[in-house]
């Protein structure tokens, strides 16, 4: 009876011992830029896992450092919609050892 007894003590200190640790989840895409209601509208995500199913890869694109951060965004973004993208995801700052300056890269994306 004691050793029931000591076991159940031992099996309940030791389930009260479990450490919990919250993951926690990135805010949701948000559009950067507010184009005019004519204009192609980019959806941000951070990772591609986040895109709705059914979402079609248009490929990697980059484009060069234009005159701040900013404008070079908003010309990824413009590249995007040219290829009739409407999302695009993990965005980088990529450069070769070969090259000069940094390239911003991003995912392009046709949502469904």
């Amino acid at each position: 009876m004691i050793r029931l007894m000591a076991g159940s003590v031992l099996a309940l200190s030791l389930a009260g011992c479990a450490t919990f640790i919250p993951i926690a989840r990135p805010a949701p895409a948000e559009e950067v830029a507010a184009p005019s209601s004519d204009e192609c509208q980019v959806r941000d995500f951070v990772y591609a896992t986040e895109l709705p199913k059914g979402a079609q890869s248009l490929g990697p694109v980059a484009v060069e450092p234009q005159a701040s951060d900013e404008e070079t965004y908003l010309e990824l973004r413009r590249r995007i919609c040219e290829l009739g993208g409407d999302a695009l995801s993990q965005p980088a700052w990529v450069k070769e050892p070969t090259e000069e300056h940094a390239r911003l890269t991003a995912n392009a994306w046709a949502l469904p």
